[in-house]
Order: C-alpha cells, then sequence, then structure tokens
C-alpha cells in the first residue's frame, strides 16, 4: 500500500536562521506537544545542540525554548565528535528518557522529571565503537539497547 499526501505540505515548528532536522513530536505528561531534534545552519559540523518547542495542539503554533544539550558535559564521552543525533524521548514511570547519538555510534541518554533541566552528563547507553558493546541500562553485553 502506498501512503497517499492528502494536505498541502505545511511547516509546524520554525526556528528562523536555523536548520532543524531529524526531530520527534510526542505528547507530554505536561498535555503538550514537544518537539526535540537537531538544529544548526546547515552543516553537520554546526550540529551540536538540540532545538526544544512546545504546543498544546499537535499543529501549533509552537512556543520555542532554550536550545538543549548547548554545555553538554563530556566525561565518559571525551574524544567524541559534538554532534547530536537522531533525538528520540521515552516518557516512563513520570521521567523523561531522551536518547541521541553522538558520531561515531555512541548512543546517549539523559533522564530528567521535566523537558527543560537535563543533565550535563549522559549515561552511555551504547558505544559501537569499544569491541565489546555494553548495554548502559541492564549492564549486560549485548548488541543493541535494552528498553525495560
Amino acid at each position: 500500500m502506498t501512503p497517499i499526501i492528502t494536505t498541502p505540505w505545511t511547516r509546524i515548528i520554525e526556528y528562523p536562521d536555523n536548520h532543524l532536522n531529524d526531530f520527534c513530536l510526542f505528547h507530554a505528561l505536561d498535555s503538550r506537544w514537544h518537539g526535540i531534534g537537531i538544529m544548526g545552519t546547515g552543516s553537520w559540523e554546526s550540529e551540536r545542540s538540540l532545538f526544544h518547542c512546545s504546543s498544546s495542539l499537535l499543529f501549533g503554533p509552537y512556543e520555542t525554548h532554550e536550545p538543549l544539550l548547548v554545555n553538554l558535559g563530556q566525561g565518559a564521552t571525551a574524544n567524541k565528535a559534538p554532534q547530536k543525533h537522531a533525538p528520540f524521548v521515552v516518557i516512563r514511570e513520570g521521567m523523561y528518557h531522551l536518547f541521541f547519538r553522538r558520531p561515531w555510534g555512541t548512543n546517549l541518554l539523559l533522564t530528567s522529571p521535566t523537558l527543560f533541566d537535563w543533565p550535563t552528563e549522559p549515561v552511555v547507553v551504547l558505544d559501537r565503537s569499544r569491541r565489546n558493546l555494553f548495554c548502559g541500562w541492564c549492564s549486560r553485553k549485548r548488541e543493541g539497547l535494552c528498553l525495560r
């Protein structure tokens, strides 16, 4: 079956002077729709933070919030490229779990009770640059991430 587009394409999220890419939309615990995704100027090198916006309606208008992960700590991710890719959010037991990827193959996790205050040190949940792959949640050696 081939999808059919029944309405004109509409931009629902705007960040003037920024290129938005690779984002997720989700309905949060505050009963608002939130968008979190890559923000930059259009080059791979500029993708160093994530945008965050929210709206009471899926199709907006969206209110823009301060960018996320601008001052992310290096800790376990020292010597990794600073870009942030492929963000997605899991809501579980009143907590937000923000997963994202850093080149080359390092998947990270930040957990917070709000969508506005994130820790500065992420947990490494998967590091494909290491020979022995390891899940940061269950502490077992495995090829992928274990979602509990």
